[in-house]
């Protein structure tokens, strides 16, 4: 899953913390996708549990790479 920080109604911190206590959703793996790039942010979005991190404004290359890491064959 792709999730922006940066949501109309609920933000990506919030919702990370509810799918990660779903049983059936525990184990998605979860890249936050943020305008907030320093090093201490994406620290920070790891510790909340997301398992990716990608600062905007995206590098395609960087997101093909980052994305390829969390997905199973």
């Amino acid at each position: 899953m792709v999730l922006d920080i940066l949501l109309p109604d609920i933000n990506g911190t919030e919702l990370i913390l509810k799918i990660r206590t779903m049983p059936h959703c525990s184990n998605i793996p979860i890249v936050a996708v943020t305008g907030f790039a320093t090093e201490q942010d994406e620290i920070k979005f790891k510790e909340l549990g997301f398992d990716g991190y990608l600062s905007k404004p995206i590098n395609t290359d960087t997101f093909i790479s980052e994305i390829k890491k969390h997905i199973n064959d």
